[in-house]
């Protein structure tokens, strides 16, 4: 099977996310004005609830599938096999997690208070499991994804837009996301038969469910993190205070996104890497992830701080000012989040440590659930926001324990990284001295912070030889 280039998938993956920052600067200022705090904040539960029961119902296979189909990619018959095998075993967990949904909708109370609108988000159950993306992301169609990705994602703005009008559309807005969630799992069954062929002669079934329940317990466990803060600020505080927090998370994850960008592209390559016993190949790849990761991530947990403020009244509105704070103390995720995707995904997923990442995960899980059960109470959003700081930062530190050795055989870590913290660090006071005394424009606060960061890492570059647009513009597969 024809694989791109990393430059090209990279290229089809950052029209994403460019996207992904285009499309929330445009749609969330006019949805968060339409529907307010409480609003955004009873979708935001809603979903938090279904996600759960998607979750079970996907059983890890949205991971464990990009490495499987990763590994015989070029072989047509087991990949076949393969893809028939998970998609019977998704077609019990759904049936299984369809079921309990349906039970928990009878007998829980907000649930049951809220029928109409768990109705509505339900289908994610089923589209999130059949979705197939694992598909294309393990046989590195970036083209095709990012294809569909641009169609459903204007589709999905001019919906909102035209039928989204007033406070009481909260249901609304939920079944716009759900049915672009349709669209793109219509697209990816339709296109799957160019590549496989699902019969239940010669499926692989039995095989599958141990690495994917592995690999489900590490998912199970950060998904429980990601999104108990918001289920427990709703049942605790409220639709405002969930609004709040959802606000800051939501800005703080697309920031994310784009600094895990490289790495999610590289994932599949690494794993097809081992496989191969292309070592050297692996730590290419890994140092040029590393120094992209780092190069975004460490600017931007000090770049928000100053700028957080103006962030939030430009995309949600004056309303939502609270949560201003919240994403100042969110920041430091960013960089956090980065180096754990690095550690968990690209190292340690890669060479078969499912386990563990799985059991890292799993003690964040736990810290996390304790965090939010102090703070939370007293300190509503804000109490979430140190429960996720508390878990991801566990969730890191047992991560690079564990898996200490195969970090030092990759080596990838010297001196020179040091470089992205320092010019940071100067960034972060230039634009403090320019909000103080010169200028509290957010744009002019941004504009001054790229560019005294890129002049301070040219600096570094030079002292030691870190070539950083090798490391951004030059990747080569």
């Amino acid at each position: 099977m024809e694989v791109r280039s990393v430059k090209a998938n990279f290229m089809f993956s950052n029209v994403r996310l460019v996207l992904n920052l285009l499309i929330p600067a445009v749609v969330f200022p006019y949805v968060s004005r339409v529907l307010g705090p409480d609003g955004i904040g009873r979708v935001e539960f809603a979903s938090s609830v279904v996600s759960y029961f998607a979750l079970f119902a996907a059983l890890g296979i949205p991971v464990y599938g990009i490495r499987a189909v990763a590994r015989i990619r070029d072989d047509q018959q087991r990949l076949s096999a393969a893809v028939s095998g998970i998609t019977a075993v998704l077609c019990v967990t759904c049936a299984v997690c369809l079921a309990a949904y349906a039970a928990a909708m009878a007998f829980v109370p907000v649930m049951r208070h809220e029928w109409i609108l768990f109705s509505v988000v339900a289908p994610n159950i089923v589209l999130q499991a059949f979705s197939y993306e694992w598909f294309y992301v393990g046989i590195e169609d970036q083209a095709y994804i990012t294809r569909r990705f641009v169609l459903v994602k204007l589709v999905q703005v001019v919906a909102i837009f035209a039928l989204v009008r007033s406070a009481q559309d909260s249901i609304v807005y939920a079944a716009i996301l759900v049915g672009m969630n349709g669209i793109g799992t219509a697209f990816n069954v339709a296109r799957l038969r160019r590549y496989v062929h699902l019969s239940a002669y010669g499926m692989e079934v039995r095989q599958h469910i141990r690495p994917a329940l592995t690999v489900f317990a590490a998912v199970a466990a950060t998904s429980v993190y990601m999104h108990l803060d918001v289920t427990m600020v709703g049942a605790l505080c409220g639709g405002r205070a969930t609004g709040l927090y959802t606000t800051a998370n939501k800005i703080v994850r697309i920031v994310i996104s784009v600094v895990t960008s490289l790495g999610t592209v590289m994932a599949p390559r690494l794993a097809n890497n081992v496989g191969t016993g292309d070592l050297v190949s692996y730590r290419r790849n890994l140092l040029k992830s590393l120094h992209f990761m780092l190069f975004l991530a460490v600017p931007c947990v000090a770049g928000l701080v100053p700028v957080a403020d103006g962030f939030v009244r430009l995309f949600a509105g004056a309303d939502f000012a609270d949560a201003g704070l919240s994403m100042k103390l969110l920041s430091p995720i960013i960089l956090i989040v980065g180096c754990a995707q690095f550690v968990g995904m690209q190292i340690l997923y890669s060479n078969k440590r499912e386990s563990w990442y799985t059991a890292a995960v799993s003690v964040a899980a736990v810290c996390n659930f304790a965090a939010n059960m102090l703070l939370i109470p007293r300190f509503a959003q804000n109490g979430a926001v140190a429960g996720t700081l508390v878990a991801e930062g566990v969730g890191l530190a047992v991560m690079c324990v564990l898996g200490r050795r195969l970090i030092a055989e990759a080596q990838v870590i010297d001196w020179r990284l040091l470089g992205y913290f320092v010019a940071s660090a100067v960034m972060l006071c230039a634009m403090f001295v320019v909000k103080r005394f010169l200028c509290a424009n957010m744009f002019v606060l941004i504009a001054v912070g790229v560019a005294v960061y890129l002049v301070c890492m040219a600096l570094w570059a030079r002292m030691c030889g870190v070539k950083i647009r090798d490391i951004v513009w030059r990747l080569r597969g």
